[in-house]
């Protein structure tokens, strides 16, 4: 299937253009809440009337600017609106799949789906809710109290320069860890390098972002341009339609903003943008939901019979490789500073149980001591030092030695400029290189053993196989197979997320390898084998007591083992 070439300049400068205006607006809010301050401040001290008077004049005005902006910026979206709808030109969405570049991943994260029949019954709703993962819950602007705190812990460090534990347990204690840890960073000051030398902190006022505290609000971002529900029945597809365009930022919460609010007995918080949350014709209309009538199925097919499987699927066609990943790094740098991010170790409980808590803390001690400034970033200088060392002068590749931080980094293919995963608790487990290190040990005697001489089940004089392909495929293996998965589980806030691969059943070899080739040969003649396995795997689809009894004495690692003694063709030919 050839790449289609889609022509994304015009879409990608009105995104940046209501990026920069996203930035202007926050700007004009936090200049707005400090000509508040300013005027309450004139007002307990006296200040003549006509003092006053210019005070207020200022804050009219600033209060227009903004309220101009805001409505800019829905302007501004509506116009990223109309360039997708522009995209899609009269074409069938499935056709624009196509501009996704294979040689790229693509990445699929989680939504909530809920469906029901009306009445009559002669429709389907299906409604789609983001997943916590989609939120953008951080400001990146400080408010005037973070701006002062973040100095006054940075005056502590130039007073005290041995002692970095008590700055730090003051500063999380009002913020959070979480945030904490961006306030400390954006206020670093210019001198920090002569922290030792003692001295007093020289501060870049102009380089903090300011933002005011009433004005911020939930958004879901990253979302794809729009989704498809796509049902099957008997193993045959009957119904595939897709939605409207969704909003580059959909809101998540109800508008409480003092900025917009004239009348409070009169305003409705659940208005215009946000009315989908609550208004399933609204949701329609802003592409959080899908009306199935019988007039969207295949001939044949009947909505009354319903559906053995429905799955909503979301594609985002207007982002090219290189702002998706910035996109990526942005939301996971956002999830940093606020509900938090740690990487999860194998085998950590993720409930409470009778005999075992979960490994989730509400405290969150753990991850405040991950964070704290001088930890974190002795846990990156040591992560980079070990990928220096491993890859010499090579540039650093995700190999057998790399944490789980330099994994997720490498595999999602994020700019530590803009999201550092090294800073992440967690971030130098070595699951992964210990992993590696095992199935490097034991090939010879599993794997390897397995490939040269139990996939030729073909004539003996005849090798699928052969010893070059098995060594070739041992490289491969010690660097990326990993049973539980290419990087470890990752956590946003209380919530752990598995990041796995996965291929398509038509996957076509590449002309050029012969491994490829051989591999995907041998793996036909398993498949159906593995396929006739899958019924046996307990779910839920049948519920039953014994069901449920197999499906929580699983566990996600090896409980047991078995082995053969065999006799090799080496010891046969002795």
């Amino acid at each position: 299937m050839p790449l289609l070439d889609l022509n994304r300049a015009a879409i990608q400068g009105a995104r940046a253009k209501f990026d920069q205006q996203r930035d202007s607006q926050r700007s004009q809010r936090a200049a707005l809440a400090q000509a508040k301050s300013d005027l309450a401040a004139l007002q307990r001290k006296g200040a003549a009337a006509d003092v006053l008077r210019r005070q207020q004049v200022q804050i009219d005005q600033l209060v227009t600017a903004a309220r101009r902006n805001a409505e800019g910026g829905k302007a501004q979206l509506a116009t990223i609106r109309n360039l997708s709808e522009g995209l899609l030109a009269q074409r069938d969405p499935a056709l624009l799949v196509q501009a996704l570049d294979t040689r790229h991943p693509v990445l699929l994260m989680p939504v909530s789906m809920q469906t029901r029949y009306d009445d009559t019954p002669s429709k389907l709703m299906v409604r789609i809710y983001p997943d916590a993962l989609h939120s953008f819950q951080h400001e990146p602007g400080l408010t005037p109290s973070e701006v002062a705190e973040g100095k006054r812990y940075w005056q502590l460090r130039f007073e005290t320069p041995g002692d970095s534990e008590s700055p730090w347990k003051q500063i999380a204690l009002i913020f959070g860890p979480m945030r904490a840890a961006y306030i400390v960073r954006t206020t670093t000051p210019g001198n920090v390098a002569a922290l030792a030398q003692g001295g007093a902190p020289q501060f870049d006022d102009a380089s903090v972002p300011l933002a005011a505290s009433d004005a911020r609000e939930v958004v879901a971002a990253a979302l794809p341009d729009r989704f498809v529900v796509v049902g099957t029945l008997n193993g045959k597809e009957v119904l595939r339609k897709w939605g409207s365009a969704v909003a580059d930022l959909l809101p998540l919460s109800p508008l409480f903003d003092p900025l917009l609010v004239d009348d409070p007995e009169i305003w409705d918080p659940f208005a215009d943008d946000r009315s989908w949350l609550v208004d399933y014709d609204a949701a329609v209309a802003a592409g959080m939901a899908i009306t199935v009538t019988q007039a969207d199925l295949k001939a044949g097919a009947r909505l009354g019979d319903g559906f053995d499987r429905l799955v909503v699927l979301g594609v985002d066609w207007t982002q090219s490789p290189d702002s998706a990943a910035a996109l990526l790094a942005e939301l996971l740098d956002n999830h940093q500073h606020a509900q938090g991010l740690k990487f999860v170790a194998q085998g950590t409980p993720t409930n409470n149980t009778g005999d075992k808590r979960s490994g989730f803390t509400a405290s969150s001690a753990d991850v405040a001591a991950a964070m704290q400034p001088d930890a974190a970033d002795a846990q990156a200088a040591a992560m980079a030092a070990t990928q220096a060392a491993a890859a010499g002068d090579a540039p650093v590749v995700a190999d057998e030695l790399a944490g789980a931080g330099a994994r997720l980094q490498l595999l999602l293919g994020l700019s530590t400029s803009a999201f550092d995963a090294s800073l992440t608790p967690g971030a130098d487990l070595q699951e992964g290189a210990t992993s590696g290190h095992m199935l490097n040990a034991l090939w010879k005697a599993t794997l390897g053993y397995t490939l040269r001489y139990f996939w030729n089940p073909l004539d003996p004089a005849q090798t699928l196989l052969n010893d070059a392909s098995v060594e070739l495929l041992r490289a491969h293996a010690v660097r990326y197979l990993r049973a539980s998965g290419p990087v470890s589980a990752l956590r946003v806030g209380n919530q752990p997320y598995g990041i796995l691969p996965i291929s398509a059943r038509e996957f076509v070899p590449a002309a050029n390898s012969a491994v490829e080739r051989q591999v995907f040969e041998a793996l036909g003649w398993f498949r159906n084998i593995w396929q006739a396995a899958v019924p046996r795997v307990p779910t839920m689809r049948q519920p039953s007591a014994e069901r449920l009894h197999q499906l929580l004495s699983m566990q996600p690692w090896s409980v047991a083992k078995r082995f053969w003694q065999v006799a090799g063709p080496a010891n046969i030919a002795n």
